[in-house]
């Protein structure tokens, strides 16, 4: 640490000699008054001595904002290049030297990235059609939709399935939590009230008191009939009951197969009737691994389609788009909200589409204020 003293006529020219003799840089320690032979009119004899001080070895703490943003720029390239070369290795592994000579496939791959999809199903996008991956220049517009309709191509959707004539039993099965009971409740709704069907509920899930109350709470307002059976045995007289009723709408236990006896007895229904189809609900909010493990839970109830409920309360559809793919069955509803009948719609490629476009512009604007320093505040 280097201290100095300078002497002035005033506090003024002090400082001024300060920051000439030591730089910006320099820390004041100490001002008095002193006696000084040059004083000023005002104080005769009298001056000013400041201490100052400056510390070399921290100066690097203390460099310009344009030096802070000048490293933080190296720094983000250095990320990028790491983040290339992973990418690099990542995709060649998956698709062979082509990646590293042809641009358009470098765009597609990249695309198919930026909307989550996971490395193997790329892998087999890409392979299964060559035109994908070897389009000649095209624009990058071209290449998106070409990139989001292949993805499209390996999602299946349940559309027809509402209008369906002759009686059909639907059965809703999931785990806890993920709004099977309001699910049933609006499909129950739109059969009754929007279609004209006579409908009516069942339910399994005896396990919880508030589930069959809030069953029982739907029915009362919507003017639908309402069984509750604990046993395979009430089960079938329910469905006797309501034979000549065009829809039958059964609400099951969240807990796993083999341990509840109501979903047992669901098990039983699906061997000896045609009519029953099974939904496996689940929330669109849900963790890739864990919407695996919950169709393991279920697996050995078989269901035929997915819902997913609580699709407006998800920023990132790419767990529920890679599980689609990987598991081949088809996608029937998504929910939106909690409003009775009205949240809920048929799935559509068309709207899985535009959720996973939206998905990309944020990824691309969240990457372009990436490193960004404004010299006053850095965000976590």
């Amino acid at each position: 640490m280097n201290i100095r003293k300078f002497t002035a006529r005033n506090s003024g020219e002090a400082i001024k000699m300060v920051k000439k003799e030591m730089g910006d840089d320099a820390v004041i320690l100490r001002t008095r008054t002193v006696s000084y032979s040059g004083g000023d009119a005002e104080r005769p004899g009298r001056g000013i001595e400041v201490t100052a001080a400056i510390d070399y070895d921290g100066q690097g703490i203390r460099q310009p904002v344009r030096d802070v943003n000048e490293a933080i720029k190296v720094r983000s390239h250095e990320l990028k290049e790491i983040k290339e070369a992973i990418l690099f290795s990542d995709a060649g592994d998956i698709l062979g030297p082509d990646f590293y000579f042809d641009r358009d496939i470098r765009e597609k791959y990249n695309y198919l990235k930026s909307m989550g999809i996971n490395r193997d199903i790329i892998g087999k996008i890409m392979s299964e059609n060559r035109p994908l991956a070897s389009s000649g220049g095209q624009g990058k517009s071209h290449l998106l939709q070409e990139s989001l309709l292949k993805v499209m191509t390996k999602i299946k959707t349940d559309t027809g399935r509402h209008a369906e004539k002759g009686q059909k039993i639907y059965a809703f099965i999931g785990p806890t939590g993920v709004g099977k009971t309001t699910t049933l409740a609006k499909l129950a709704a739109q059969s009754a009230l929007n279609s004209g069907m006579k409908a009516a509920m069942i339910t399994l899930d005896t396990f919880r008191i508030a589930a069959a109350a809030q069953l029982e709470a739907y029915a009362r307002i919507m003017g639908l009939p309402m069984e509750v059976a604990v046993n395979g045995k009430e089960l079938n007289r329910a469905i006797s009951k309501f034979s000549d009723y065009d829809r039958i709408f059964i609400d099951t236990a969240g807990r796993s197969p083999g341990s509840d006896q109501g979903n047992r007895d669901i098990l039983s229904l699906f061997r000896d009737n045609d009519r029953v189809h099974g939904y496996l609900v689940l929330s669109a909010t849900t963790q890739y691994k864990n919407m695996v493990h919950a169709s393991e839970r279920f697996a050995n109830l078989p269901f035929q389609s997915y819902i997913f409920s609580k699709l407006d309360e998800t920023e990132d559809i790419s767990p529920m788009i890679n599980f689609i793919i990987s598991k081949g069955k088809p996608v029937s509803y998504f929910t939106t909200g909690q409003q009775v009948p009205e949240d809920i719609e048929i799935a559509s490629k068309k709207r899985l589409a535009s959720l996973l476009l939206s998905g990309i512009k944020e990824k691309s604007h969240s990457v372009s204020n990436e490193g960004s320093y404004n010299g006053s505040s850095c965000r976590p």
